[in-house]
């Protein structure tokens, strides 16, 4: 089966959660590396996602950084809001993730790193592969390192 990157991307999350307004912030590219930075406001917090791609063997490959703006909170992307808008937050991203991905036809691999509370917490990351696991089993998921982090690598067939 021919699972599409983009259907992945409307299950993810509550299905009737609406995304909140967006807008691109920029879109520069450095060397080998598209940087594109999207922003957004809950009801209690302004967000920012960020995708990057990169030339060469990993230009199939989009990695996703989505945090809390680290001028309003200074831990940023270790911040857990529990504000109750996690489905719309997770819609919001799925969203913009989509609509990137029309720009960007040759992605098929999603690459992101949950952040923890501390060392071995796996919460958010538990959290995050629920949700693709439920939408689409047959992904392959795996891990690699990254400096000091793991990056989960979502790769769909």
């Amino acid at each position: 089966m021919n699972i599409k990157l983009t259907n992945l991307l409307q299950e993810i999350g509550d299905s009737t959660a609406k995304p909140y307004p967006f807008h691109k912030i920029s879109s520069p590219v450095y060397r080998d590396m598209q940087l594109t930075t999207y922003g957004f406001e809950s009801e209690h917090f302004p967000y920012e996602v960020w995708l990057a791609t990169f030339a060469g063997k990993e230009v199939n490959q989009m990695t996703v950084v989505f945090y809390v703006d680290y001028d309003v909170h200074p831990e940023g992307d270790q911040v857990v809001t529990n504000k109750g808008e996690l489905y719309r937050v997770m819609a919001t991203v799925s969203a913009i993730i989509k609509q990137e991905l029309v720009n960007r036809p040759n992605v098929d691999t999603l690459r992101f790193s949950p952040s923890k509370k501390q060392g071995d917490d796996t919460s958010r990351e538990n959290l995050y592969l629920k949700y693709i696991n439920h939408a689409y089993p047959n992904a392959e998921i795996s891990r690699e390192m990254n400096h000091d982090a793991e990056d989960i690598i979502v790769k769909f067939k």
